[in-house]
């Protein structure tokens, strides 16, 4: 429905997925045409999806080291030791000069990055639809505590029984059968996880970082509806999963 609406979401949704497809098909055919589709796409979503490339830039390096260091260990649990250690580090040492390379949102200007989102945050709850207003998130262990109840929000909202106008109401039918498929999509990250991790680890990265993202900045359920549309595209694969999955499972009964 949003395509309708003369907003910017539909294009950066066909342009992240165009990006990620051009970047599998690479990885196994390297095709100067792909190449420069991928180049395309990262310009493009330079002019009107920055936050988006940057939590996907984060997932690729993320997932880059997770596997490497996983080569090296064969166990998990180390490997994510690992990396949530660097992540600490990183938000440590370099949050705030690593954010100062997005001039557009002048996050230089705060005291701190956590600053920055809690203000950012803030002006975006209002309305009928916002949610957890005046929860504050200005340092590093309040975002810890704020990030279960923020992405509990970035998933389910906007709740049925919030829905007002007409327009809001049109959003009805796709949560609710968000919420039927949730069982599918938890069976197809759970296959991807356990049985086709090297290939689903970079997918289950840039959907976690662009939660994380919008449960951290969002405030107001409609507008959040419309900015996840980006990530739910990816989250569906492994919905189809799921159901496929599901789909065998009754066949062999």
């Amino acid at each position: 429905m949003w395509s309708t609406q003369n907003l910017k979401e539909p294009m950066i949704s066909m342009f992240i997925l165009i990006f990620l497809w051009t970047i599998f098909y690479m990885h196994r055919h390297f095709a100067y045409g792909f190449l420069y589709l991928s180049i395309v796409s990262v310009l493009v979503l330079l002019k009107i999806g920055i936050p988006y490339l940057v939590m996907i830039a984060i997932a690729f390096f993320f997932s880059a080291l997770f596997l490497a260091v996983n080569y090296l260990f064969n166990n998990k649990f180390i490997t994510s030791l690992t990396i949530f250690i660097v992540l600490i580090l990183a938000i440590t040492f370099f949050k705030n000069s690593f954010f100062s390379l997005i001039p557009h949102y002048k996050i230089q200007s705060y005291a701190s990055i956590f600053e920055f989102i809690d203000y950012s945050r803030d002006v975006r709850a209002y309305g009928k639809l916002q949610f957890l207003k005046g929860f504050d998130i200005s340092t590093f262990p309040r975002i810890l505590l704020f990030i279960p109840f923020g992405l509990f929000y970035a998933l389910f909202s906007p709740f049925p029984w919030q829905m007002g106008s007409i327009a809001q109401i049109m959003a009805i039918p796709e949560t609710i059968l968000f919420y039927l498929l949730l069982p599918c999509t938890v069976i197809g990250i759970a296959f991807g996880w356990k049985r086709r991790f090297n290939q689903s680890l970079l997918l289950l990265s840039i959907i976690t970082a662009i939660m994380l993202l919008l449960a951290l900045l969002e405030g107001n359920s409609g507008t959040l509806f419309r900015h996840r549309s980006v990530v739910f595209y990816l989250i569906f694969i492994f919905t189809a999963i799921g159901i496929s999955l599901k789909g065998n499972k009754r066949r062999r009964c």
